[in-house]
């Protein structure tokens, strides 16, 4: 789901429209889990990729060939929103 969410922010040379499936079909597991289990959604406690680990994965892709279309703050704002953590 997370690479889905990275992917729609913009992987350059990656085309978005089968991330936005893997997206949604990923999303759909996760709620049909909690369904299933009779449970709640609710985000974890604290945020699992921080400022500065997001920073560190944008650069760690882009030395190996695989930049961003956006950076910094918007970026992790969008990867944010997608992944539940705004």
């Amino acid at each position: 789901m997370n690479v889905s969410a990275l992917t729609l922010v913009g992987l350059d040379n990656i085309p978005p429209e089968k991330a936005k499936f893997t997206f949604a079909m990923a999303r759909h597991a996760a709620i049909d889990l909690t369904q299933t289990f009779y449970l709640s959604p609710t985000p974890p406690a604290k945020d699992r990729l921080s400022g500065a680990a997001f920073n560190t994965l944008c650069m760690l892709l882009s030395d190996n060939g695989i930049p961003l279309k956006h950076k910094g703050p918007v970026a992790e704002k969008k990867f944010k929103e997608l992944t539940g953590f705004l």
